[in-house]
């Protein structure tokens, strides 16, 4: 009669602390999985802080005073030109 008992106890016992063994790596998961949401939530602020464009083209400008002699000076105006188009946002409810 004391076997099965100590049997059924030790069962639970064994199955207790396998509970508390997942639950503590449940929390730790969790800690992480935070951590990381919170570094990408960083990112994306520094993203939205920053210029950035669907197309961006370039134009160059020559200076009509240029020359093309020996050691002459040569000017050029770049133009660096970003677009994006205006995106509208639809949500369904």
């Amino acid at each position: 009669m004391n076997k099965p008992i100590i049997i059924i106890l030790s069962t639970l016992l064994i199955s207790s602390c396998t509970d508390i063994n997942q639950t503590e790596n449940k929390i730790a998961e969790m800690e992480i999985l935070r951590a990381e949401n919170d570094s990408l939530r960083k990112i994306v602020a520094e993203i939205n802080n920053k210029f950035v464009f669907d197309s961006i083209s370039f134009r160059d400008i020559y200076n009509p005073k240029n020359t093309y002699e020996r050691r002459s000076d040569f000017n050029i105006e770049l133009l660096v030109v970003g677009y994006t188009p205006k995106q509208e946002l639809f949500c369904e409810v």
